[in-house]
């Protein structure tokens, strides 16, 4: 193991330190080594009279009352995978940081101090992890896109409440991986501050441990020394723009996100109370919830230096979610879905005639079916409109205008140019929604009970208009339409 080697595992190791204490052991094993190079020594041989790095670093903790084993856990393939990311940005940083280290040389004032190379470490990992969650996006559209194609099939409101519901699970889940990105590439900045409150008790306990770090790096032929400067640094004020931004950008949305969950998790309790059978959804939004506000309270600590975070909530969420998964797939297989309106919303047909000796255009505005008839027993230049829909939740607006042309400017992109010569009899209709409270407040029961029975009708019929056309064969080569 060469120098730089040796100075970077250490490094690595003493992360639980203050910055500043840090920097200083590394600047002390970097004389060190140099030292003995003078006097002939290799780097490898240098380094090897410390003896095993990581009896060196228990050393060095134990003297400052630090349980060497803090850290200590099994690395899996991700982690592995992320330690050779951080050897490379870390290389990466001290490339860019000796660039530009002359500058901030002459920007130094009252022993402030510039730590260029976190400063760089830090942006790296920043832009770094723009990327990947930006890729990261391209799967989970793909597979939410799919999820909402199958949402499709059902009939309304159903389907919108399937799409709400992939949306929800995938974004939790995009979030999740996220953050645990976010989390992997940040956390040791996140700890620093706790560290420096740990290291800083009492005066007392300041003078026990330099006197027992003496005492441990006498047998290593050059004591540390440890030099507190005043000021901020560079990495302290990165720090606290990092916090900032978490705080807007990734607290924030997650505190409204857990009170859109804990706010959906009452409201199908409630309904599952009233007699729905909600079990599937109640449990699946309690889930989320948990997995949300676990997540708040573990970026909030890591943020903050709030103390420790235990994982065992966001697995319980987990198989939470995955039964009500389970039982919400359940529920919806056995909801028998009617595509027409309610019956007890009946339909009623207002007939309209029209009279004119002139080309006839209908501008339908609607929502349905319009339709022609031939009845040759009526007059010429007589017409009928059989407009028929639901009273109670939609109102109808007829139009005549018996002389009417079109305007220049729709004449302008007109391709049927004799639209703009001709002089019609006009026919709009167009509908409104009634907002009439108790008409709602049925509608909102009639729902209710519909589900408590496994029922759901499509809703969207009710404001549907269908319109009869009925002429004889003269007048009906008159009628244009929309």
């Amino acid at each position: 193991m060469n120098k730089d080697e040796f100075l970077e595992e250490l490094e690595k190791k003493l992360s639980i330190l203050n910055e500043k204490e840090r920097q200083d052991i590394i600047d002390e094993y970097k004389d060190t080594i140099s030292e003995k190079v003078k006097h002939g020594q290799t780097e490898e041989e240098a380094v090897s009279d410390f003896g095993d790095l990581d009896e060196l670093v228990s050393e060095i903790l134990d003297a400052y009352k630090i349980n060497p084993k803090y850290n200590q856990k099994e690395e899996g393939s991700f982690s592995k995978f992320t330690l050779e990311g951080e050897k490379i940005i870390k290389k990466g940083a001290n490339k860019l940081a000796d660039l530009t280290r002359g500058f901030a040389d002459t920007i130094k004032n009252n022993d402030t101090e510039m730590n260029l190379n976190l400063a760089f470490e830090i942006i790296i990992k920043v832009f770094f992890a723009l990327i990947l969650l930006a890729i990261l996006t391209l799967p989970f559209r793909f597979f939410m896109n799919l999820g909402f194609s199958f949402a499709e099939t059902f009939f309304s409101p159903i389907s919108l409440l399937i799409k709400i519901v992939i949306f929800i699970l995938f974004i939790a889940l995009y979030l999740s991986v996220g953050l645990l990105i976010i989390v992997t590439l940040f956390k040791q900045y996140f700890k620093k501050d706790e560290n420096n409150d740990i290291l800083k008790e009492d005066s007392e306990e300041n003078k026990e441990k330099n006197e027992a770090k003496e005492k441990a790096n006498k047998t290593k032929e050059k004591p540390v020394k440890i030099i507190h400067k005043n000021g901020p640094t560079v990495g302290s004020v990165i720090l606290l723009i990092v916090k900032v931004w978490v705080a807007i950008f990734i607290l924030f949305p997650l505190f409204c996100i857990d009170g859109a969950t804990v706010l959906g998790l009452i409201l199908s309790i409630f309904y599952w109370i009233k007699g729905i059978n909600l079990l599937g959804l109640t449990l699946l939004l309690l889930g989320i919830s948990t997995i949300f506000i676990w997540f708040t309270i573990l970026i909030f600590n890591l943020t903050f230096s709030k103390g420790k975070i235990n994982i065992i909530p966001f697995f319980i969420g987990l198989i939470i979610s995955v039964f009500g998964v389970l039982f919400f797939i359940d529920m919806l297989t056995n909801i028998e879905y009617i595509d027409e309106a309610p019956k007890s919303y009946k339909i009623e047909t207002t007939t309209k005639t029209f009279t004119t000796d002139k080309n006839i255009y209908i501008d339908y505005k609607l929502n349905g079916d319009i339709t022609k008839k031939i009845d040759n027993k009526m007059k010429d230049n007589e017409i009928k409109l059989n407009i028929s829909y639901n009273n109670e939740s939609t109102d109808i607006n007829i139009y005549n205008e018996p002389n009417y042309k079109f305007p220049s400017e729709d004449c302008a992109y007109s391709v049927d140019k004799h639209k703009c010569e001709t002089t019609y009899n006009y026919i709009s209709l167009d509908y409104d929604y009634t907002n009439d409270y108790n008409n709602e407040k049925n509608r909102y029961n009639e729902f209710i009970e519909n589900l408590k029975d496994n029922k759901i009708y499509n809703y969207s019929k009710l404001s549907e208009v269908d319109v009869e056309i009925i002429a004889n064969n003269k007048t009906m080569s008159l009628i244009e339409t929309n």
